[in-house]
Order: C-alpha cells, then sequence, then structure tokens
C-alpha cells in the first residue's frame, strides 16, 4: 500500500469510512482500524467499493493505481481528485 503524505494525520483527525477487500489485510493501516479512525467496510473487490464510493456511502476505498485508472475509465470521469 502506498500512503499519500499527509493522509495519516488526516486519518488521525477523521472518523473515515474505507473500502476494503475482504480477506485482505493491510498492515500499514490496521493501528488506524484498531483505534477507531478508520472503519473497514468489507467487499467482495475493489470494483465493489468503488461502486459504494461513487453512491457517497464510502470516504475513500483501497486498490492498486492501475485497478483505480481502469475503474475511473469504465465511469468516464474525465477527473480523479485526490485529497
Amino acid at each position: 500500500i502506498t500512503i499519500l503524505p499527509g493522509l495519516m494525520s488526516f486519518f488521525d483527525s477523521k472518523r473515515f469510512k474505507l473500502g476494503t477487500v475482504l480477506g485482505y489485510k493491510y498492515p500499514e493501516i490496521a493501528p488506524y482500524f484498531a483505534s477507531g479512525n478508520i472503519k473497514r467496510f468489507n467487499s467482495t473487490t475493489s470494483k465493489s467499493s468503488f461502486a459504494r464510493f461513487i453512491r457517497g456511502e464510502l470516504d475513500g476505498f483501497v486498490t492498486s493505481l492501475t485497478e483505480a485508472n481502469y475503474l475511473v475509465q469504465l465511469k468516464r470521469f474525465n477527473v480523479l481528485e485526490i485529497n
């Protein structure tokens, strides 16, 4: 997992709803799951998490950069903004 600079301080300040893939472990962010700063919402695929993100159910989701680019093109978005 690549974590963007400054993202961990964001996780410290907010209860963040993060889409994850069922059965996967994320050791870099496990302490945030344990502390309750990030609430994990499991889906069977990253694509399912993306759909929940688009509907506003999640604040973000975990996926590879390659898959994120594919999902964005699949939905025909022109801009992907990462806050």
